[in-house]
């Protein structure tokens, strides 16, 4: 009995969607570590909140505390065209 999770045909299939989902995962949490902070309901809060932050806030320029966010805002979808989905502050 072979101890793999997947095997045969549809291996490179789960790598494919493995490996871009597990990179999504890391950016996701590099944004979250890095986020400068605030709410728009309490900007004095630090850092990024799970509960309380939108995902859009990792993507601004400039968090609701102020400060610059670059790092966040680097990864921000810019399709010419494409409306942003965040909400305006």
């Amino acid at each position: 009995m072979s101890t793999r999770l997947v095997s045969g045909p549809r291996e490179p299939l789960v790598a494919a969607a493995l490996i871009p989902t597990g990179a999504s995962v890391l950016l996701l949490a590099g944004a979250m570590a890095t986020y400068t902070g605030g709410l728009w309901s309490d900007p004095s809060s630090p850092g990024y909140d799970v509960l309380r932050n939108d995902l859009c806030d990792l993507s601004r320029p400039v968090g609701h505390d102020g400060r610059s966010n670059a790092l966040g805002a680097g990864a921000r979808d810019r399709t010419p065209g494409r409306p942003s989905r965040c909400r305006a502050t």
